[in-house]
């Protein structure tokens, strides 16, 4: 799969969307103003780039500079980054000095490791705070290659999408999971506040069914709770049977309609990515 640049006439009508992972790069572009006008691509990071910092750059790079559609002219394009170097905090910690204590109180500098910039995401419907590191050569590189991109956490489209669907008010105890090949982001609502915004590494669905499961008992939350599942079709339907078991409540989260112009094949895009236009819309 790869975005074709030839087959975006005016780019200045389209968006990208891309997601950054350690080891690999996913991204879709589309029109809003045209149906089926998806194009989609999931590609591994290179490893020929060598071991750590300089070699995950240099395979972003070559990863970009091999796909001439990402460098279209887009109207708009969003960058999500999936850094596990993270911290949620409440709305009202505004000070960055602060942020980057916090922060710093779960993730320590690491001397050994390449230089890293910190980022805020802004939650303002859940009055919640996301600072999170990415390494500074990527992030600089993405600025520089792409028109004014806009940078967000990968856990921010998912948070935003719930809450305008569920609202935190009377939204206590639901959640909605969001299940990749190898990671599954959770989200639970309280009655005030997110109870839990995490990702857990989970290669095998047992993995996936333990976390959560585990998280349900830590926060006290009933079965009769529901339970929202998106993302890979394979292992979403499998961690849905297995589920059952133990909540009342599980079904699929809604899609976006208005996504689905853009092509049905946006189903098969990483949860986050395909959701994002419309969470991210300003």
């Amino acid at each position: 799969m790869a975005i074709d640049k030839d087959l975006i006439r005016q780019p200045e009508l389209w968006q990208l969307v891309m997601e950054i992972a350690p080891d690999r790069l996913s991204a879709l572009a589309f029109c809003p103003l045209e149906d089926h006008s998806l194009q989609m691509m999931d590609v591994s990071l290179p490893a020929d780039g060598g071991s750590g910092a300089a070699g995950t750059l240099k395979g972003l790079e070559d990863v970009v500079y091999d796909n001439p559609g990402l460098l279209a002219a887009f109207g708009m394009t969003t960058v999500l980054w999936r850094s596990r170097r993270m911290a949620l905090m409440p709305g009202f910690v505004t000070g960055d000095d602060t942020a980057l204590e916090v922060l710093r109180c779960q993730f320590p500098e690491d001397d050994a490791a390449a230089p890293a910039q910190v980022l805020s995401d802004r939650w303002e419907m859940l009055d919640v705070r996301l600072d999170y590191e990415v390494p500074s050569a990527m992030a600089a590189f993405v600025r520089r290659t792409f028109d004014n991109p806009r940078m967000h956490h990968s856990l921010t489209p998912g948070a935003l999408w719930f809450a305008s669907r569920h609202g935190v008010r009377g939204g206590g105890g639901k959640t909605l999971v969001n299940i990749g090949r190898r990671a599954m982001d959770v989200y639970v609502l309280g009655d005030r506040a997110p109870l839990l915004v995490n990702s857990f590494e989970c290669p095998v669905i047992e993995d996936a069914l333990y976390y959560l499961l585990a998280v349900r008992r830590a926060l006290g939350l009933r079965d009769s709770d529901e339970v929202f599942m998106a993302g890979d079709r394979g292992r979403r339907v499998a961690l849905t049977a297995l589920l059952r078991r133990y909540v009342s409540y599980v079904m699929p989260a809604i899609f976006p309609a208005e996504m689905f112009r853009a092509g049905k094949e946006v189903l098969s895009a990483p949860f986050e990515l395909a959701i994002a236009p419309v969470a991210l819309r300003r």
